[in-house]
């Protein structure tokens, strides 16, 4: 929402005219000073940077015009980093996402499993999440991850990678 208060001390405020970018200016008469933007101004839901202009004319004609610069961020979090990743990974492994952008953490969830369901706990280092299971990891692992920006932009992702095999160790007598 974008608010704006116009004053003129001569002729008075006849009305007032909104654009956003370079489109086309719409006349919001006089009582408005508020507008929520949205697609009917040509904002055509692209992310980046935009901007929102207000023009004033008063009675006699006179105008002021005045601009604001903001961002529409519409784009989700992308993944940038995650392990482990492969085959033959240790049983004691730790998972970790690192992601493009900060992220909401009361929306962040990781679901670790395959042949078992794991739990765990995450911390957070900037934009990196780890998750440190509570047991030792088994077989094949599949993780799936859903989060958001700060602006509620979901993502979700998911990969699977594999635990080596327990070696036991030869015993006996030659």
């Amino acid at each position: 929402r974008v608010n704006w208060t116009g004053d003129d001390t001569g002729a008075g405020i006849d009305h007032y005219e909104i654009r956003v970018d370079n489109g086309t200016w719409v006349n919001k008469g006089s009582l408005n000073s508020s507008y929520v933007i949205s697609a009917d101004l040509g904002l055509n839901s692209v992310s980046g940077l935009h901007t929102f202009s207000v023009r004033a004319f008063d009675q006699a004609g006179n105008s002021a015009v005045d601009t604001v610069t903001f961002i529409l961020d519409l784009d989700p979090p992308e993944v940038l980093n995650y392990s482990p990743q492969g085959e033959n990974v240790s049983a004691d492994s730790l998972i970790s996402i690192t992601f493009s952008e900060p992220i909401n953490r009361s929306s962040f969830s990781i679901s670790v499993g395959g042949s078992h369901s794991v739990t765990g706990n995450v911390s957070w280092s900037g934009n990196t999440a780890t998750f440190t299971p509570d047991k030792e990891l088994k077989d094949d692992v599949h993780v799936y991850v859903t989060a958001s920006d700060v602006l509620d932009n979901l993502m979700s992702f998911n990969w699977s990678f594999s635990i080596a095999e327990a070696v036991e160790p030869l015993t006996g007598t030659v």
